[in-house]
């Protein structure tokens, strides 16, 4: 199951030291729990650019990627050129797996191959929150990116060109990239794949966004019902 986590148990502070979280590198106090910006509930974290040094990031681990399923989160920068990153991957060696980029150009990027050719899914703006999902399938290690429910990418191979079944997630404030503002994560969700299916018993159209919880179903037309 990919990370489920909405921040909302936790004290105000250091992300560090709370749940599953620990710091990876950089300072403790640049990732911070409150209860200010936040894209639902009570709570939500904070990337303190002031705090980063040149870089800082903090992990959790555990997490099960293996099979076939998605990611949801929440993101939202304090300016429309700054420098954070999202990273899924194995944490014994960084392989596989997939990472979104807030860039100082001012896109949302998606990354397969490491630092370099990061892919743009859209352009942002500052104090706005975007949904940001990312899919994946094992039988050929892909990946495939939208944002705000928009139209899904093309399926590309993962970060490193696998997916490698990711047991970690890091958030980072990457000042040397050109970090110049406060970041906010929010709303963690996972969810088994999209199905899509045209024509089964009389089921004409069927759209399954969200399987796990049942969070969205859209069903045009089963049996005479409208």
């Amino acid at each position: 199951m990919p990370l489920v986590e909405n921040f909302d148990s936790y004290n105000d502070g250091n992300l560090d030291g709370q749940g599953d979280w620990v710091l990876m590198n950089g300072n403790a106090n640049c990732l911070q729990i409150q209860g200010t910006t936040k894209q639902a509930g009570t709570k939500g974290v904070q990337g303190i650019v002031a705090n980063a040094g040149s870089y800082s990031r903090d992990k959790i681990t555990g997490i099960d990627f293996s099979g076939n399923g998605s990611q949801i989160f929440y993101a939202r920068s304090a300016s429309n050129n700054n420098a954070c990153y999202t990273y899924a991957m194995k944490d014994s060696d960084s392989s596989g797996g997939f990472a979104i980029f807030f860039t100082p150009a001012g896109n949302i990027e998606y990354n397969i191959d490491g630092q370099a050719n990061g892919v743009i899914l859209t352009g942002y703006n500052a104090d706005q929150w975007y949904k940001l999902e990312v899919e994946w399938r094992t039988s050929d290690g892909k990946t495939r990116f939208r944002v705000d429910d928009g139209t899904w990418g093309n399926w590309v191979a993962g970060r490193g060109g696998t997916w490698g079944s990711p047991d970690m997630i890091f958030l980072m404030i990457h000042v040397n990239d050109g970090a110049n503002a406060d970041f906010f994560w929010d709303s963690f969700s996972g969810t088994a794949p999209t199905t899509n299916i045209k024509s089964v018993e009389g089921i004409e159209y069927a759209s399954i966004g969200k399987i796990i919880g049942i969070a969205k179903a859209s069903i045009k037309k089963i049996i005479g019902v409208q």
